[in-house]
């Protein structure tokens, strides 16, 4: 199952979430021995006492360093993680900024929000009444899917408006035998549900299944329900 944002998302829109307002149950790798190297296409992170395997440590990840001498602060920022190297070393972003010094005896951390990631992942699922079950089980989401479409649809439905997904190529479908021939598929998404019928209609839809109708809307939202079809 493969989410919809990152904690590299999360550095974007607020870096203070991994230097202060991190979750300490969460932390998946800390250290004082980080030393920071430069080749000619990637910035190398290596600790001899890391063990980032084990930790989980993955690419969307975001490792926080600190390095001071004399209680002098020298740098304090947050640089995602693009992939794991070994065991105890990992690749960061060549063109994060601040550039990436190099340096060692650097303390490190990374904090994940890898559950929070997984709530909202479910959420929105739920909320646009959405079946993991619907979708190829030999596939996730990512497959089938274009992340960022799918999550500007959700927001865009979100917010009274009309979205369409469609998912298109070989998929071994596992919902209604009706859908089982058609080349494309797709999820209508709407909180008005005259205006999601009219634009079936419009498409010529021949086959429309609802999905939980009358679910209730998300908090704020200004229409008390969300009816959804695919």
């Amino acid at each position: 199952m493969a989410n919809f944002s990152t904690d590299e998302d999360l550095l974007k829109m607020e870096p203070e979430l991994f230097r202060v307002h991190y979750h300490h149950s969460q932390e998946i790798a800390y250290g004082t021995d980080g030393v920071i190297k430069h080749s000619d296409s990637a910035v190398i992170f290596s600790s001899a006492t890391g063990d980032f395997v084990h930790g989980g440590v993955a690419s969307g990840h975001v490792m926080w360093l600190a390095k001071s001498s004399d209680s002098v602060l020298y740098y304090d920022a947050a640089y995602p993680v693009k992939s794991l190297a070994t065991s105890t070393s990992v690749l960061l972003e060549a063109k994060a900024t601040p550039a990436v010094p190099t340096a060692s005896s650097i303390t490190y951390r990374i904090s994940t929000f890898d559950p929070q990631h997984e709530d909202a992942h479910f959420l929105l699922m739920d909320m646009n009444e959405i079946d993991d079950d619907d979708l190829n089980t030999q596939n996730d989401e990512a497959d089938l899917y274009n992340r960022r479409q799918l999550r500007e649809a959700f927001g865009w439905a979100a917010q009274g408006q009309q979205a369409l997904v469609l998912v298109g190529g070989p998929v071994t479908w596992t919902g209604p035998n009706c859908f089982s021939f058609a080349h494309v598929r797709g999820y209508l998404l709407d909180q008005d549900t005259l205006r999601l019928v009219a634009t079936a209609n419009a498409l010529g839809v021949r086959r429309v299944k609802v999905h939980h109708p009358e679910t209730e809307r998300p908090r704020g939202a200004s229409l008390s329900k969300t009816p959804s079809r695919e």
